[in-house]
């Protein structure tokens, strides 16, 4: 959980006692189909407007996607670092823009989210 690492103290205080509370997982949104194994090639942005962030974007095997709750989300503030660009947003699996399908193909089933608001 990204949190553990990089968290600040404050979020953590927030958010483990909750999370360890009772059986939950969290999920882990990094891989991207146009990206592959390169997370410097993450399409998927976030924007700071006013106190809140807008994440845009696409995520594929998505690590307990469907029964996770936050999700540890992966996205690109300035694309031109590439990796050293990139940071981690703990997003409830309830928040409103959130879509996920079921994909299937050649017997092997994957998730995907969009988010966008």
């Amino acid at each position: 959980m990204p949190l553990l690492i990089a968290g600040t103290p404050e979020l953590k205080k927030e958010l483990l006692p909750k999370h360890c509370a009772g059986p939950n997982l969290s999920a882990f949104c990094l891989t991207e189909a146009e990206a592959g194994s390169d997370a410097g090639a993450m399409r998927t942005t976030a924007k700071r407007v006013g106190n809140e962030y807008i994440i845009s974007g696409t995520k594929q095997f998505i690590t307990n996607e469907g029964v996770a709750n936050p999700y540890s989300v992966f996205a690109s503030e300035q694309p031109e670092l590439r990796n050293k660009g990139i940071s981690c947003f703990i997003v409830p699996a309830q928040t409103p823009g959130i879509l996920a399908a079921l994909i299937k193909s050649n017997d092997w089933s994957s998730r995907m989210n969009y988010y966008d608001r």
